[in-house]
């Protein structure tokens, strides 16, 4: 598989455990997230970069009303 879809397939699962309904008592809870992906060493060459990074998508994603984003230079 391409890079793309690992991530895409992943950035998707989390997404999709987070909006999962949780069951407990009444009433039933759902929640939601918004992920940023940033990916070593393809966007970043340190952990702290790394992590800015993958902050800046999150927001973007927020911004967009998106489940998530994946990190590009323009988010910069």
């Amino acid at each position: 598989l391409r890079t793309d879809a690992v991530v895409d397939g992943m950035a998707q699962k989390v997404v999709k455990l987070l909006s999962d309904p949780v069951e407990s008592l009444p009433p039933e809870i759902t929640l939601g997230g918004s992920v940023g992906v940033a990916l070593f060493p393809q966007h970043a060459q340190d952990e702290e970069q790394l992590v800015h990074y993958a902050d800046a998508a999150m927001y973007h994603a927020k911004r967009a009303r998106e489940n998530y984003r994946i990190f590009d230079a323009s988010m910069r």
